[in-house]
């Protein structure tokens, strides 16, 4: 099966900073690999009874480094879902998936460094004390950089690219491609990278793939948990919410994992995926295997760990009254707390309003709004930052 897609990449896509399992890190992230078959393995039936403990993989070596990738049964029938009710993009929907294999953990440093031969990562020094440099994760990439990383990691392992890239009319070859060859702006080339899914290699999951990954064949908020208090075990993310991060990547393997044993599947750093970012309705109908739209949607490419780990329903809820004044906001981008106030009992209803007050400080922390506060929650208004708008909008 061969797929092509056009997608847009940005340079920096930082918006981790805007949910609580996520890590405020580099800016740019990587996909965690998954081999490139599809294989057409035994059906996975409803969530509960394909969940499997102690997930089997199968181990790598590069110039030895060795990383494993965790083999995910083939999921299909009623009752397998992604999404949530309550997120504004990506309601609830059935999915059917083949059998794949993801990576057990981000791709470090040190197998970037196998296969790219130049390490971009911005935390390449001062570890966490008693972490390992090299065991860190990558970052500071972009999208050029990981499908190209992908390729290179094929032919390393005497295995088939995954992806096509012609510039000029001409394929590029990734086996004598350099990092400082790859593009670094938007590239129209680059742009039209084509995914052949029949070859062997390595490649980018598909949304649904990672969302699928991540959430373990479980329903639960976060790694393995519904409880914040526990998130802790499974994600580094940041302190201001609880959480233990110190403002820096941390060495993979280092957090629990969750029931597929995928490590740091939330928090540390994000990973990339294949698919342009698409707003997926309450009950939509996919066909197997979707890698996302054909063409770009409002010329982004949203990493997947925040689609799937928002969770945070204060926050969503947040999130839907500032979507429901979208074409009133003036030039100014400011709401008044006023109308804000005026949807808080549709989808705030649960929280008091100092609680509300908190989270909307705490997303000015995050550089997400700036929180006009001129006589307490019932005065003032709110101001979208251009991060912000990204995310909400």
């Amino acid at each position: 099966m061969k797929q092509t897609n056009f997608k847009f990449k940005t340079k920096v896509l930082n918006r981790a900073v805007s949910f609580t399992a996520l890590l405020l890190a580099a800016g740019l992230f990587i996909g965690l690999l998954t081999g490139c078959p599809t294989g057409q393995g035994k059906s996975g039936g409803s969530q509960s009874s394909e969940v499997i403990p102690n997930t089997p993989g199968k181990a790598y070596t590069v110039e030895g480094v060795t990383f494993v990738m965790k083999s995910i049964k083939a999921v299909s029938g009623a009752g397998n879902q992604l999404g949530a009710e309550y997120i504004y993009n990506n309601g609830l929907h059935d999915i059917q998936l083949s059998a794949y294999n993801i990576g057990e953990t981000e791709v470090t440093q040190e197998l970037w460094n196998k296969v790219m031969d130049k390490n971009p990562s911005v935390f390449k020094s001062n570890p966490a004390s008693g972490e390992v440099q090299q065991r860190r994760p990558v970052e500071n990439i972009n999208w050029y950089h990981a499908i190209a990383f992908c390729n290179k990691l094929s032919l390393k392992l005497n295995l088939e690219p995954c992806y096509t890239v012609k510039v000029g009319g001409s394929p590029v070859d990734f086996d004598t491609l350099t990092f400082d060859q790859i593009p670094t702006t938007d590239n129209a080339d680059w742009n039209k990278a084509e995914l052949d899914m029949s070859k062997n290699g390595f490649r980018l999951p598909t949304e649904a793939e990672w969302e699928w990954a991540a959430k373990g064949g479980k329903k639960y908020i976060w790694p393995n948990t519904n409880q914040k208090d526990r998130l802790i075990e499974y994600a580094w993310y940041s302190n201001l919410d609880g959480g233990d991060l110190d403002l820096k990547t941390h060495e993979v393997k280092k957090k629990k994992p969750n029931y597929y044993g995928l490590y740091d599947i939330a928090g540390n750093v994000m990973e990339w995926c294949w698919d342009w970012q698409e707003n997926i309705n309450a009950g939509a109908v996919l066909p197997q295997d979707y890698s996302g739209p054909e063409s770009m949607f409002k010329d982004k490419k949203l990493n997947k760990e925040v689609i799937f780990m928002v969770n945070n329903k204060l926050r969503d809820g947040i999130f839907l009254i500032i979507r429901e004044f979208k074409n009133n906001i003036g030039n100014n981008n400011f709401i008044p707390m006023t109308s804000f106030d005026s949807k808080i009992s549709k989808y705030l209803g649960q929280y008091s309003r100092e609680e509300i007050g908190s989270e909307l400080e705490k997303m000015q922390q995050e550089g997400l709004i700036f929180f006009r506060k001129d006589s307490g929650l019932a005065h003032g208004g709110i101001s979208l930052t251009t991060e912000g708008r990204d995310i909400i909008f």
